[in-house]
């Protein structure tokens, strides 16, 4: 039996030639890439699974337990707010610490009995704050996306106004698209525009015949019903299915592992490939490799901080460490708020930790900034 061959897809630069060409050049960089993103994306499969596990188990729980916590810190330094001995300043600091908590909560849990306190604590209701906030939203969109949001009576917090942002940004592309499309049907084309939509054609058409042909190639040398031997039909079956499962995703780097791995073709037929072949074979694995790219990007988006400077870029091998930080973090926090339960009713503590408690200037959406 002959020894396999290797699966790893590179043209080299043959022993007469200095350098290879433009496409060879694009081929093994489009290669390498998608063999970095699919390594990538098998980390973040193998990785995920046990992030969501111990999130669910461990993180979660201490979550709500956290902002059970806090509900309870909340009404005690309610209740701390009717001490004697309190100025005025501790007054507005101890009101504005006790909204800033509520405020955190109420992301998550609205209750009327929070609600009613904030209120109590704050001089603007929540309905009142959560309806500016959802007008500053509104007039930021307008203004950096020119989409006219109408009247904002329904919208109730800045979540709503996201919501008729993106169904309108959504109908203005489609409106457009539908103008462009009736423009371009009442216009003739011009000759450049003929030859570019013929080239783009051929390109297609051109780079799906590549798949095709090397699909053909395998099947037709990998077919279990012409062979005779039972476990040679065994290990031909098994090929075939990867040969099809390969051919319905378009995915031409598999086929050509595959033809390298039953030694149809080797690096040298690789690197004979003329440029014609080569334009149609890179076209099919840009596409293949934005399809990896735009998955990732789907993973890392849920792992988004939501600061557009963070320097934070998510990754399988440090997705569980920040979740041991965040972990960490809230016991520590847990610990914080377990010790001011205790101590909150003592009047030297409370004073002593307001003295410490800056009151931070409203952070609305200041238009004039932009």
């Amino acid at each position: 039996m002959s020894k396999p061959a290797s699966s790893v897809i590179r043209i080299t630069a043959a022993q007469d030639s200095t350098a290879l060409s433009k496409g060879q050049k694009t081929f093994n960089r489009l290669i390498k890439k998608i063999e970095d993103q699919r390594k990538l994306l098998q980390m973040w499969q193998d990785t995920l699974p046990r992030f969501q596990a111990r999130r669910t188990a461990e993180y979660a729980p201490l979550v709500g337990q956290y902002n059970e916590q806090r509900v309870k810190l909340v009404h005690l330094l309610d209740q701390a707010s009717s001490a004697k001995g309190l100025t005025k300043t501790e007054h507005a600091k101890l009101s504005d610490l006790i909204a800033s908590i509520i405020g955190e909560l109420l992301a998550s849990n609205g209750s009327p009995e929070l609600i009613a306190l904030y209120d109590k604590h704050n001089d603007i209701s929540f309905t009142e704050e959560e309806q500016m906030a959802a007008e500053a939203a509104k007039a930021m969109a307008q203004n950096l996306f020119g989409v006219d949001l109408g009247d904002t009576t329904d919208l109730g917090s800045p979540d709503d106004v996201a919501a008729l942002l993106e169904k309108k940004m959504l109908e203005k592309h489609e409106a457009q698209q539908n103008a462009q499309g009736q423009q371009r049907s009442q216009r003739k084309p011009t000759a450049k525009a003929l030859a570019r939509e013929a080239k783009r054609q051929e390109e297609e058409q051109g780079a799906s015949q590549s798949i095709r042909e090397v699909f053909r190639k395998l099947a037709s040398a990998l077919h279990p019903d012409r062979e005779t031997d039972a476990q040679e039909r065994t290990r031909k079956t098994a090929l075939m299915q990867r040969v099809n499962a390969a051919y319905e995703r378009s995915d031409l780097l598999a086929l050509l592992q595959l033809q390298l791995e039953v030694e149809q073709i080797d690096s040298a037929d690789i690197g004979a490939l003329s440029e014609t072949r080569l334009k149609h074979f890179n076209k099919v694995l840009t596409e293949q490799l934005a399809e990896l790219e735009e998955e990732l990007f789907h993973i890392e988006a849920q792992f988004d901080d939501g600061d557009p400077f963070s320097q934070r870029r998510p990754h399988p091998a440090l997705i569980l460490q920040w979740l041991d930080l965040d972990i960490a973090q809230l016991n520590e926090a847990m610990a914080d708020i377990e010790r001011d339960l205790q101590k909150l009713g003592d009047i030297k503590y409370l004073k002593a930790t307001l003295k410490r408690y800056r009151i931070q200037p409203d952070d609305f959406f200041d238009l004039r900034g932009f």
